[in-house]
Order: C-alpha cells, then sequence, then structure tokens
C-alpha cells in the first residue's frame, strides 16, 4: 500500500487496514509526506506505529509533488522487482492515470482509495475503486501486516 499521506487523512488508517484483511497480507506499506509540515506529522503518528507503516519524508517546497513522484517510482519498483500481485494506492488520484495504466500493463491488479473527483478514467483502470469519503473511521480496524 503506497499513501499519499499529504493528501489523505490519517482517521482512514483503520479503515483502510479492515478492508485490507479481506484482500491478503499488506507486505509494503509506505506512507509519502512532508513529516516536518505540522499538518501531516501530528495526526498521523499514531496510525504510522500501530499499523506498520514505513513513512517516507520529502521536504514541500511551494506545493510540489515530490511525494507523489517518490509514490510513482516506488510503484513501478514494486512491479518490477516484488512479488507482489497488487497495488494499493491512496490519495489524491487526480493525476494518477499514467501510473494506474502502467501497473496494469504489468500483469498487477490496482486497488484504489480516492477522494469523490478522482477522474473516470482513473476509477475505470483500477480493478477496484473505494471513495474515501464513503468510508467509516473506525476506532480500530483488523489487518494482517
Amino acid at each position: 500500500m503506497l499513501i499519499d499521506a499529504a493528501s489523505t487523512t490519517a482517521d482512514y488508517a483503520d479503515a483502510l487496514f479492515a478492508v485490507l484483511a479481506d484482500h491478503g497480507t499488506v507486505s509494503v506499506c509506505r506512507a509519502y509526506a512532508d513529516w516536518t509540515a505540522p499538518e501531516a506529522g501530528d495526526w498521523w503518528s499514531a496510525p504510522l506505529r500501530q499499523h506498520g507503516i514505513q513513512p517516507h519524508h520529502h521536504f514541500g517546497h511551494d506545493g510540489d509533488q515530490r511525494g507523489l513522484v517518490a509514490l510513482t517510482v516506488d510503484a513501478m519498483d514494486l512491479a518490477r522487482e516484488s512479488a507482489v500481485d497488487t497495488v494499493v494506492i491512496v490519495g489524491d488520484l487526480t493525476s494518477m492515470h499514467p501510473l494506474v495504466a502502467r501497473l496494469n500493463a504489468t500483469g498487477l491488479k490496482v486497488l484504489a482509495f480516492g477522494t469523490t473527483d478522482t477522474p473516470d478514467d482513473v476509477r475505470a483502470l483500477s480493478h477496484e475503486f473505494v471513495d474515501l469519503t464513503s468510508m467509516a473511521t473506525p476506532g480500530s480496524g483488523r489487518h494482517r501486516a
């Protein structure tokens, strides 16, 4: 699971892992953000520890997308070098069409967790799309890590 933590609230972490428990084992779990930013560090610290999410830090600069670029590179590395059969992408999926298409071309399933404004083409390319705003945010969820 690759999380754009800069655009996703940590309130969904438990619900994400509860949904993914029905899909198998989460073997890679990374979250990308500028962890020095107050909006990222404070509310993500507990879920990072609780679920074993590996934080990947990228200093932000005037709204750039360094975290999304790192997420994309890591997704392609997983597709080539890992024994995963599914890639889960969480966050703002607005510009993820090329990544989802490429992951599909490698034979991987893509589970996408995004917002209501996720483009139809990204939704259509994903094997499963879940609107984060429709997910309950339970206090705790079961998961396999």
